[in-house]
């Protein structure tokens, strides 16, 4: 890829974050789980049902975030705004 490329997916990415920030909880879910994974292959069974427990936090938040901001906007388009 091309430093131009680079440039106009960086720059996607931003807008897409910006209009739902709530995908950047959604990700660290994603990755804390993977990690929880990986102290679980360690045998650490202690500290990974503690990541465990704060990636289940983030995916609620995201998912919150997401369902409260749905609500929004329908009743903004219910109203006519």
């Amino acid at each position: 890829m091309t430093r131009q490329s680079w440039s106009r997916l960086a720059s996607r990415m931003l807008a897409y974050f910006g209009r739902y920030p709530e995908t950047l909880l959604i990700i660290e879910f994603e990755t804390l789980m993977v990690w929880a994974a990986v102290l679980l292959f360690e045998g650490s069974t202690d500290p990974a049902s503690s990541v465990g427990d704060y990636a289940f936090l983030s995916l609620s938040l995201g998912m919150a975030f997401r369902i409260f901001r749905g609500i929004g906007v329908g009743k903004k388009r219910s109203i006519g705004v």
